[in-house]
C-alpha cells in the first residue's frame, strides 16, 4: 500500500474516532442565558465552525428542552453542520445525531437570497428547516422530521417545495405551486441520511 493511501486511511480512522468521542462527550448548557448558551454551543461544535443559528424545543417527547445548533465553515464555503443535542438531566446535554447535507453554504442560495438557511422551527416533536433559493424565481423547501417514540430517532416526515416568481401575475398576484418531494422516504429516512 502506498504511504499516502496508508496516511488517508489513518486519517480516516482519526477522524472517525474523534467523531464517535464526540458524540459520546456530554455537555453542560445554561439554557435560560442565550448568550451563555451560544458560547457554550461554540465551544461544542468545534474549531473551524462557527454557530450560525440554535433552537430549543423538545424534539424526543419527554418535555426536556433539546437544542438544535447549525453551524457554518468559518470559511462560508461547504455544507453546514445540524447538530442534536439531546437533554439527557438538567442542563447535560449529548450530541445525538449530525447532518452535514441538509443544508447548503452560506452562498449557495442563489443572487436573490446568499444564505438558503431561514429558520428552524421545533413543534410538538417535529422539527423543520426552511431554506430559499433562486433571484426572481424562487424555491422555499422545508424539511420536516418526526420522533418516533418506538424507534428512539428521527425519521423525515415532510418534504415540500414551494415555488414562486418575483413578477405578479397577470390578476396581481402571486402564483405559487407547492410540490411534495420524497413521499417514498417518509417515516424511512433518518435524519442524519437525508
Amino acid at each position: 500500500m502506498k504511504k499516502t493511501a496508508v496516511r488517508t486511511l489513518l486519517l480516516f480512522f482519526l477522524l472517525s474516532a474523534n467523531y464517535l468521542k464526540a458524540q459520546d462527550a456530554v455537555f453542560t448548557f445554561t439554557i435560560k442565558d442565550s448568550i451563555k448558551l451560544r458560547s457554550e454551543l461554540k465551544v461544542a461544535i468545534g474549531k473551524n465552525m462557527s454557530l450560525r443559528d440554535f433552537t430549543v424545543g423538545d424534539i424526543t417527547a419527554d418535555k426536556k428542552p433539546d437544542i438544535i445548533a447549525i453551524t457554518s465553515p468559518e470559511n462560508k464555503e461547504g455544507n453546514r453542520k445540524i447538530c442534536l443535542f439531546i437533554c439527557e438531566s438538567g442542563s447535560n446535554y449529548k450530541l445525538a445525531a449530525i447532518n452535514t447535507t441538509l443544508i447548503e453554504c452560506e452562498v449557495c442560495g442563489g443572487m436573490g437570497v446568499g444564505d438558503p438557511y431561514q429558520r428552524t422551527v421545533i413543534k410538538n416533536n417535529y422539527f423543520s428547516f426552511e431554506l430559499l433559493f433562486g433571484a426572481c424565481d424562487k424555491d422555499l423547501f422545508t424539511i420536516t422530521f418526526k420522533y418516533d417514540p418506538k424507534k428512539k430517532w428521527w425519521f423525515l416526515h415532510k418534504d415540500v417545495t414551494e415555488s414562486y416568481n418575483c413578477h405578479d401575475g397577470e390578476d396581481g398576484e402571486v402564483k405559487i405551486t407547492t410540490e411534495i418531494n420524497h413521499k417514498e422516504g417518509y417515516g424511512v429516512t433518518r435524519f442524519e441520511n437525508y
